[in-house]
Order: structure tokens, then C-alpha cells, then sequence
């Protein structure tokens, strides 16, 4: 059960998941504890070992390269001239936009990822922890069995794959 927003609207506050055991690469939606002492929970890979990540004038970059935004979360919201030119220049259609400082570049080590919520003001991930160590990936989350948007008669039919 998902107790947080930091993945919405992708996954929302009371969803259930299914979480696969398995290794995760960049997209995928993970389980994760961002630090041994906190609670487990959802955020999205964007960038694995030897890559780059870094923040700058509001858009991620990793390795150089603005992240397309992916799936189907919402980035924020953002007309800023620069912001298209970079989507335009790069030619990815929209970009990842972060809520918040600029972030100076940080290589991810090896053995660890970096973690983004797609809603970036609500999501404790690696903006707040920096790399988190793959051994605290609890797993991929693949799809909601059950949506807390959802009434319980048409709970069977509204499995979702997250993306």
C-alpha cells in the first residue's frame, strides 16, 4: 500500500502494487528504502551506474542530455523560453522539469542509482538522498491491483501496468 504523493499521478496515496523481484533499469518504477532507517517507497529510475545527473535551470540532465519525461506521470508545468529551446534543440519532445535549486553534476557510483519521484515537489528521493545503494531496491513495481480511486465492485478490472 502506498502511503505517500511522491509518485503521482502515476501512483497515488493508498494505491496497492505488485512489486517483482528483479534487477531495475532506467524507467522503471521502483520499491525502495532511501535510507536503511526510513519506510520503503516508490520512485522512478533515471539514471544507473557511471551515469551524470544533474539539474540545471529547472531541467534534468543525465549524462548531458535532458531526460525525457517518459511515461505517462506529468511534468510540472513550465513555459520558460529556455525550457522549450532545450526540448526543441534536443528534439525528445517534453523534458523533465524539477521543482527547486539547480543541482551541480553528480556521477551515480557503482552499485547505486538515482532515484526521481515523478512528482518532483513531493517525492523524498535522491534530490534529498543523494545515490541510493541498489541493496535498498526492494523490487520493480509493475503494475496497481488496486486503486484507491477505484470502488471495490470494479476492483478486478482495473489493473494497471505503471509505466
Amino acid at each position: 500500500m502506498i502511503h505517500t504523493e511522491g509518485m503521482a499521478p502515476t501512483v497515488v496515496s493508498g494505491d496497492l502494487v505488485w512489486v517483482s523481484f528483479g534487477a531495475a533499469v532506467p524507467g522503471d518504477v521502483v520499491q525502495a528504502r532511501m535510507d536503511e532507517a526510513e519506510s520503503p517507497q516508490l520512485a522512478r529510475v533515471v539514471a544507473g551506474p557511471g551515469s551524470v545527473v544533474e539539474v540545471s535551470a529547472g531541467v534534468l540532465y543525465v549524462d548531458g542530455q535532458p531526460l525525457s519525461r517518459g511515461g505517462p506521470h506529468i511534468m510540472e508545468t513550465c513555459d520558460g523560453q529556455r525550457i522549450r529551446a532545450i526540448a526543441e534543440q534536443w528534439g525528445g519532445g517534453e523534458v523533465w522539469v524539477v521543482a527547486g535549486a539547480d543541482m551541480a553534476p553528480a556521477r551515480v557510483p557503482e552499485g547505486h542509482v538515482w532515484l526521481m519521484g515523478d512528482n518532483r515537489p513531493n517525492a523524498g528521493d535522491s534530490q534529498r538522498w543523494g545515490a541510493i545503494d541498489s541493496e535498498l531496491l526492494d523490487g520493480v513495481a509493475t503494475h496497481v491491483v488496486w486503486s484507491s480511486k477505484c470502488d471495490q465492485e470494479h476492483w478486478p478490472n482495473r489493473v494497471k501496468r505503471i509505466r
